[in-house]
């Protein structure tokens, strides 16, 4: 990561989502199946996690790098400084919304194969429920609530909440808000799927219906979002009330050491008073 640069580092995730759905698309229909079509998904939010953390750790990199330019030059001012800092933060971002529209667009194709799936699958036996079938947007943030609240209530039953527990549930909280901005992004993905395959190519052209319905998609899926964050946010407040005091902590550790100090005062005292023979008889 000696010599990471940000521009340009969203071309590796889309080079990676692209060999993604070159495999899935070079299959036949009948051998592609559910099970796939997950792996797929799990590869390109893998491969996009990935990206995000590269960016990460270029930052910092980029912006020492920089700023030991700027020294050279003798322009390692403030103002200078901060300009050079919104860039790369600026350019971070940009690689980042790059990839994720990318992420979103594939997310798209794969939902188109899980259509033509859907209809070969159409008649079979009980068929196995596909990754994003029938998904829709309208309040899929209940179920994060849902599990929010189990997270909730399993604490306040317990007596006892160390700082050990608080996190474990700050973990649990964090992974159901992971999978329900997956689950918002894979809906999005079949309802433009299916907006797409409902109109013509006429029909888009003339009377913009497919950007009108996409746009109804996303704003769907940015009220789910954020209801969702709402309680992440309510729940983490909740949890910093249950945080173990600092100050009942000290207060024992004080006594304990108190006691310890006490403890030697005594046996000093006997030890001058008495001999260290006595320093045995002393403590017992």
């Amino acid at each position: 990561m000696e010599t990471a640069t940000i521009l340009g580092m969203s071309a590796t995730f889309t080079k990676v989502a692209k060999e993604i759905l070159a495999d899935l698309n070079s299959r036949d229909i009948a051998a592609i199946d559910a099970d796939l079509l997950k792996l797929k998904m799990d590869q390109l939010a893998d491969a996009l996690d990935n990206l995000k953390t590269c960016v990460a750790r270029a930052i910092p990199l980029t912006k020492a790098k920089e700023r030991q330019i700027l020294k050279d030059r003798g322009l390692a001012n403030s103002t200078e400084l901060d300009s050079m800092f919104r860039r790369i933060d600026q350019e971070a971002a940009d690689e980042i919304e790059k990839a994720t529209k990318e992420h979103g667009r594939k997310l798209e194709e794969i939902a188109l194969v899980e259509r033509k799936l859907a209809v070969h699958q159409a008649g079979k036996v009980a068929p196995k429920r596909l990754p994003m079938e029938s998904a829709t947007i309208p309040d899929i943030s209940a179920k994060f609530i849902s599990i929010a609240g189990e997270i909730l209530a399993d604490l306040k039953r317990r007596d006892f909440i160390d700082a050990w527990l608080l996190k474990m549930k700050r973990d649990e909280l964090r992974d159901a808000m992971t999978e329900l901005n997956t689950s918002v992004e894979r809906a999005s993905a079949w309802n433009k799927a299916v907006a797409r395959q409902s109109l013509t190519v006429g029909d888009q052209a003339k009377t913009g219906k497919l950007d009108s319905m996409f746009r109804q998609i996303e704003q769907e899926a940015a009220d789910e979002i954020g209801k969702a964050s709402v309680e992440h946010n309510r729940i983490l407040g909740l949890f910093a009330l249950m945080e173990p005091k600092p100050v009942l902590q000290l207060t024992w550790w004080k006594k304990l050491t108190d006691l310890f100090r006490r403890k030697n005062q005594e046996t000093t005292k006997a030890v001058q008073e008495n001999g260290p023979e006595q320093i045995e008889a002393h403590g017992n």
